[in-house]
Protein backbone atom coordinates (compact mmCIF):
# COMPACT_ATOMS: atom_id res chain seq x y z
CA UNK A 1 0.00 0.00 0.00
CA UNK A 2 2.96 2.49 1.15
CA UNK A 3 4.32 1.56 -2.30
CA UNK A 4 1.50 2.50 -4.70
CA UNK A 5 1.15 5.42 -2.27
CA UNK A 6 4.45 6.83 -3.19
CA UNK A 7 4.24 5.94 -7.30
CA UNK A 8 1.01 7.97 -7.02
CA UNK A 9 2.48 10.84 -5.36
CA UNK A 10 5.29 10.88 -7.98
CA UNK A 11 2.94 10.93 -10.63
CA UNK A 12 0.52 13.53 -8.92
CA UNK A 13 3.31 15.86 -8.30
CA UNK A 14 4.47 16.28 -11.68
CA UNK A 15 4.93 19.69 -12.90
CA UNK A 16 5.05 20.40 -16.40
CA UNK A 17 6.57 23.96 -16.86
CA UNK A 18 5.90 25.66 -19.85
CA UNK A 19 7.36 26.22 -23.08
CA UNK A 20 9.06 27.90 -24.82
CA UNK A 21 9.37 30.00 -28.57
CA UNK A 22 6.83 27.92 -30.92
CA UNK A 23 5.24 25.65 -28.39
CA UNK A 24 4.06 28.03 -26.23
CA UNK A 25 3.83 31.85 -26.78
CA UNK A 26 4.56 32.86 -23.51
CA UNK A 27 1.78 32.48 -21.34
CA UNK A 28 2.06 31.81 -17.48
CA UNK A 29 -0.39 29.39 -16.99
CA UNK A 30 -1.99 29.61 -13.39
CA UNK A 31 -2.25 26.18 -13.17
CA UNK A 32 1.66 25.12 -13.53
CA UNK A 33 2.42 28.06 -11.40
CA UNK A 34 0.87 27.38 -9.02
CA UNK A 35 0.93 23.77 -8.61
CA UNK A 36 4.91 24.27 -8.47
CA UNK A 37 4.45 26.89 -6.35
CA UNK A 38 2.13 24.76 -3.88
CA UNK A 39 4.80 21.69 -4.33
CA UNK A 40 7.47 23.66 -3.29
CA UNK A 41 5.88 25.28 0.06
CA UNK A 42 4.03 22.75 1.22
CA UNK A 43 6.65 19.92 1.12
CA UNK A 44 7.51 17.76 4.41
CA UNK A 45 10.20 19.88 5.49
CA UNK A 46 10.43 21.25 9.44
CA UNK A 47 12.68 24.33 7.55
CA UNK A 48 12.90 25.18 3.98
CA UNK A 49 15.97 26.57 2.37
CA UNK A 50 15.26 29.36 0.16
CA UNK A 51 17.22 30.80 -3.07
CA UNK A 52 15.69 34.64 -3.07
CA UNK A 53 17.44 37.58 -4.20
CA UNK A 54 16.45 41.03 -2.82
CA UNK A 55 17.83 44.23 -3.66
CA UNK A 56 16.33 47.46 -2.16
CA UNK A 57 12.68 47.12 -2.75
CA UNK A 58 12.36 44.17 -4.89
CA UNK A 59 11.65 40.62 -4.36
CA UNK A 60 10.03 37.86 -4.72
CA UNK A 61 6.70 35.55 -3.59
CA UNK A 62 8.60 32.75 -2.11
CA UNK A 63 9.43 34.80 1.11
CA UNK A 64 5.85 35.87 1.76
CA UNK A 65 4.05 33.49 1.14
CA UNK A 66 6.31 31.43 3.63
CA UNK A 67 5.75 33.90 6.13
CA UNK A 68 1.83 34.31 5.44
CA UNK A 69 1.70 30.53 5.52
CA UNK A 70 3.93 30.49 8.89
CA UNK A 71 6.37 27.92 7.28
CA UNK A 72 9.61 28.69 9.09
CA UNK A 73 12.37 29.05 6.42
CA UNK A 74 16.45 29.96 6.00
CA UNK A 75 16.86 32.15 3.30
CA UNK A 76 20.41 32.24 1.18
CA UNK A 77 20.61 35.69 0.81
CA UNK A 78 20.53 38.01 3.63
CA UNK A 79 18.84 40.73 2.44
CA UNK A 80 15.79 39.17 2.53
CA UNK A 81 14.49 40.04 6.24
CA UNK A 82 16.31 43.41 5.58
CA UNK A 83 13.80 43.87 3.12
CA UNK A 84 10.84 42.91 5.77
CA UNK A 85 12.59 45.29 8.58
CA UNK A 86 12.61 47.97 6.00
CA UNK A 87 8.84 47.62 5.69
CA UNK A 88 8.38 47.15 9.80
CA UNK A 89 10.49 50.47 9.94
CA UNK A 90 8.41 52.02 7.78
CA UNK A 91 5.22 51.64 9.78
CA UNK A 92 7.03 52.04 12.89
CA UNK A 93 6.63 48.12 14.24
CA UNK A 94 10.26 47.02 16.02
CA UNK A 95 12.24 44.88 13.92
CA UNK A 96 13.57 41.49 15.51
CA UNK A 97 17.08 40.49 14.88
CA UNK A 98 18.14 38.13 12.09
CA UNK A 99 18.66 34.64 13.67
CA UNK A 100 21.59 34.23 11.70
CA UNK A 101 23.49 37.28 12.15
CA UNK A 102 24.07 38.32 8.39
CA UNK A 103 25.69 34.56 8.40
CA UNK A 104 26.72 33.82 4.45
CA UNK A 105 25.59 30.67 3.12
CA UNK A 106 28.30 28.57 4.05
CA UNK A 107 27.92 29.08 7.74
CA UNK A 108 24.23 28.96 7.18
CA UNK A 109 24.85 25.74 6.23
CA UNK A 110 27.68 24.34 8.24
CA UNK A 111 25.74 26.06 11.28
CA UNK A 112 22.26 23.78 9.75
CA UNK A 113 24.68 20.77 9.26
CA UNK A 114 26.10 21.08 13.23
CA UNK A 115 22.98 21.56 14.91
CA UNK A 116 20.80 18.96 13.42
CA UNK A 117 23.12 16.24 15.06
CA UNK A 118 21.56 16.85 17.96
CA UNK A 119 17.67 16.74 18.56
CA UNK A 120 17.40 19.13 21.28
CA UNK A 121 19.62 22.03 19.83
CA UNK A 122 17.48 21.45 16.62
CA UNK A 123 13.62 21.43 18.30
CA UNK A 124 15.38 24.33 20.02
CA UNK A 125 15.64 26.04 16.65
CA UNK A 126 13.14 25.47 14.51
CA UNK A 127 10.98 26.59 17.97
CA UNK A 128 12.77 30.09 17.43
CA UNK A 129 12.40 29.95 14.21
CA UNK A 130 8.98 29.63 13.90
CA UNK A 131 8.83 32.38 16.64
CA UNK A 132 10.68 34.63 14.22
CA UNK A 133 8.81 33.56 11.12
CA UNK A 134 5.44 34.23 13.17
CA UNK A 135 6.36 37.95 14.04
CA UNK A 136 6.63 38.96 10.99
CA UNK A 137 3.45 37.12 9.89
CA UNK A 138 1.69 39.47 12.19
CA UNK A 139 3.48 42.68 11.52
CA UNK A 140 2.35 42.07 7.92
CA UNK A 141 -1.24 40.77 8.53
CA UNK A 142 -1.04 44.13 10.83
CA UNK A 143 0.09 46.61 8.19
CA UNK A 144 -2.01 44.63 5.53
CA UNK A 145 -4.96 45.25 7.96
CA UNK A 146 -4.51 48.79 8.83
CA UNK A 147 -2.31 50.61 6.27
CA UNK A 148 -3.17 49.99 2.75
CA UNK A 149 -1.24 53.22 0.80
CA UNK A 150 -3.30 53.64 -1.64
CA UNK A 151 -6.74 52.80 -0.10
CA UNK A 152 -5.88 55.69 2.62
CA UNK A 153 -5.01 58.24 -0.02
CA UNK A 154 -8.33 57.90 -1.50
CA UNK A 155 -10.27 58.17 1.68
CA UNK A 156 -8.28 60.60 3.05
CA UNK A 157 -9.38 62.91 0.38
CA UNK A 158 -11.84 65.48 0.96
CA UNK A 159 -14.89 65.26 -1.98
CA UNK A 160 -14.48 67.14 -5.01
CA UNK A 161 -17.90 68.63 -6.05
CA UNK A 162 -19.40 68.32 -8.99
CA UNK A 163 -18.14 70.85 -12.17
CA UNK A 164 -21.44 69.39 -14.01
Amino acid sequence: VFLIMCINLLYENVISKRGYNFYDWGGEWNDNNMSEFMYKLMDISEVNLIHEHSYGWNINEKSFMHILSNKPFVPTHDGTFKFYNEILKTYNIPKKDNIFDSKKLPKKIDYLDEISRDDKRWNTFVGDLKDYINYYRNSLLHIMNNHNGYLDNILSETPKKNIL
